[in-house]
């Protein structure tokens, strides 16, 4: 299974997801005088494809290893070192961020 890992740079170690290249490039260009965070990145990438990226609020706010819980659709994530973990069942798996994109839009159909 193929993982998205960037660091600062954007460089990945491992494969870069070309979607989340080119918002990572967005945010870069849109005056930001700082380099995006991986957060910013999703963030972005979700704003894209008008796909709902927020924390998780109410009586499932719990964190993972002390990491805050986003929701991306209906999909409970988390971020850890630049890669996305996403739920399944009782498991946290990690996800490339084009594979959480399509099942995203696809639960939400």
């Amino acid at each position: 299974e193929e993982l998205s890992r960037m660091d600062a740079t954007g460089r990945g170690s491992g494969t870069t997801t070309d979607a989340a290249q080119e918002a990572r490039i967005r945010l870069s260009t849109q005056g930001h005088s700082h380099t995006p965070t991986f957060r910013e990145v999703v963030a972005e990438f979700a704003r894209e494809r008008d796909i709902l990226f927020q924390p998780r609020l109410g009586n499932k706010a719990a964190k993972v290893d002390g990491k805050q819980v986003f929701v991306m659709g209906s999909i409970p994530i988390y971020l850890d070192s630049n890669v996305v973990y996403a739920q399944k069942g009782n498991e946290w798996e990690p996800i490339s961020v084009d594979e959480l994109g399509q099942r995203a839009l696809s639960s939400a159909r």
